[in-house]
């Protein structure tokens, strides 16, 4: 009889998320621990490392749900996946073509999120990783998706204090203003070092048939590479395709 293997932290986080059911939303601690089959000390840790990042959330009487962070992500998934199936075999074609990153990218919020990236070995390095969020001001992805929000939700979002990112991120209410504008007008966007030193971008939206701006597609480039017609026909022409497959 072979010996079991002891659980993985992965695993036993994935036997407490288990213990929550539609019967039984809220439980205590001390019911999770009986429901994942955990030593005491070990479920307190990890339902303790789950709330800190947003997996669990603490009741005001001690006791505790399923956190936001799970149904954020839930959410975005079910948003991603279909976009990202129909993006894939354009985003690979434009890879190939420029040998440069390649990424798509959704809002969530006040926010931009990238949810695929397609590299190549000499491109430019990236401090950004899988999964990211940026502030939608503050790269040519968000900037994409900005431009074509409803102007209420630019107004508020022009309204709040922008964070820098590089001395070169635009944070001037009225130059973004300017700047989302002539996004609407020429349709991509073009950055250059907002949010990394050295590193530019050209965003295009993403649009269903009934007009909705509901992804991004963009290539990252070093600050030095050049901006020709041809470049900026690759990623309008990636962001037409993918939105006439959708």
């Amino acid at each position: 009889m072979q010996p079991v293997s002891p659980r993985s932290m992965l695993g036993k986080a994935s036997d407490i998320l288990a213990a929550f059911s539609l019967e039984a939303p809220v439980l205590t601690q001390a019911e999770i621990t009986r429901r994942a089959e955990l030593p005491h000390s070990t479920a307190r840790r990890i339902v303790a490392e789950m709330v800190d990042h947003g997996m669990l959330d603490k009741t005001q009487d001690g006791k505790f749900v399923l956190g936001l962070r799970l149904w954020e992500l839930g959410s975005l998934s079910h948003r991603v996946l279909p976009i990202r199936d129909t993006a894939i075999p354009f985003m690979t074609v434009l890879n190939q073509a420029l040998g440069q990153h390649v990424q798509l990218a959704v809002r969530e919020g006040r926010e931009v999120v990238i949810v695929e990236r397609l590299s190549a070995t000499d491109a430019v390095g990236l401090q950004l990783q899988l999964r990211s969020r940026v502030p939608l001001h503050a790269s040519a992805a968000g900037k994409a998706l900005l431009a074509f929000a409803p102007e209420a939700e630019v107004d508020a979002i022009l309204h709040e204090s922008l964070p820098k990112f590089t001395p070169k991120t635009m944070t001037d209410p009225q130059q973004l203003r300017r700047s989302l504008e002539q996004i609407r007008s020429q349709g991509y966007a073009l950055v250059h070092e907002e949010t990394q030193l050295g590193v530019a971008a050209i965003a295009a939206p993403i649009t269903t048939r009934r007009r909705q701006v509901v992804a991004s597609v963009s290539v990252v480039i070093p600050n030095s590479f050049a901006i020709t017609d041809k470049l900026v026909h690759g990623v309008t022409a990636a962001a037409k395709s993918i939105s006439a497959a959708l």
